[in-house]
This record gives structure tokens, C-alpha cells and sequence, in this order.
């Protein structure tokens, strides 16, 4: 009895480690993503790295001088996306308040002393199985 008790452990212990590769063997299946890293200088000569798939820069004439836009997209919620950039400006002596705060859009102010107000807007879009954020961040040339 006790020959079959500890064979059949055997079994059901080898059959459990049937189907469990290396870690390695099943991080190479996972699904890669594409998202890039772009570096965006901030007022005062900060930079700050965003990651997303697409990136876009430009330029625009308003009655103070010139704006600075940029618009990232990035495969992730928005608050989350929000915090990867508040954490890198905190270190580089930002302060962050939030304007609006709806279902259609996050919107933040970040400020540090003697430097223009960086504002940002992430809305986020598609399937809560699979979020995608814009994220829309804007400053005055100094």
C-alpha cells in the first residue's frame, strides 16, 4: 500500500512539473512590447524620459513666445502613466497640482520656482483590458 501511495506521488508531483519551463523559457513566450524611450528638455534644461510608442514634438506661436507641445502614446492607464512622470519630476524639484481630475481626462499642473508651469493632460482610450493614454504635455520656452 505504502509503494503505491508514494508511486502515485511521484506521478501526480511529476505531472504537476510538466508543463513549468525555466523562468526564461516563459518570459521569451511572454508578449514583447514596443514602447520607446524619449527624452523631452524641460524648461531650465531638465530633461525628463517618457516612454510610449509614438512620440510627437512641435512647436507653437502664442502672445507669450513660444510653446512647447509634446504628445506621447503609451499602452497603460492614465494615472499610471502620470505617476511615471511625476516621479521624475519630484526629483528634479517639481511640485504637482491636479486641475481636473473626469472621466475624460487627467489634467496636472507641475511647478518649481523659477521655471514656466509644466501642464500636462493624459486621456486615456480603448478596452480596459488593454488602455492606451495619450499624454499631451505643454510649457513656455524660458
Amino acid at each position: 500500500m505504502q509503494i503505491k501511495l508514494k508511486v502515485a506521488t511521484a506521478v501526480l508531483i511529476s505531472l504537476s512539473l510538466f508543463g513549468c519551463g525555466s523562468e526564461e523559457e516563459q518570459n521569451a513566450s511572454a508578449p514583447q512590447t514596443h514602447a520607446k524611450t524619449y527624452e523631452i528638455t524641460l524648461p531650465g534644461g531638465d530633461t525628463l524620459n517618457a516612454s510610449g510608442d509614438s512620440f510627437k514634438a512641435y512647436e507653437q506661436d502664442s502672445p507669450n513666445g513660444k510653446v512647447k507641445n509634446y504628445e506621447i502614446y503609451t499602452k497603460s492607464v492614465a494615472k499610471a502613466a502620470e505617476n511615471s512622470v511625476y516621479m521624475q519630476l519630484k526629483e528634479l524639484g517639481f511640485k504637482r497640482s491636479v486641475m481636473e481630475d473626469s472621466a475624460k481626462q487627467y489634467k496636472i499642473h507641475y511647478k518649481k520656482d523659477g521655471v514656466s508651469t509644466i501642464g500636462a493632460i493624459y486621456i486615456e482610450n480603448g478596452e480596459s483590458s488593454a488602455p492606451t493614454t495619450k499624454m499631451k504635455m505643454y510649457f513656455s520656452e524660458s
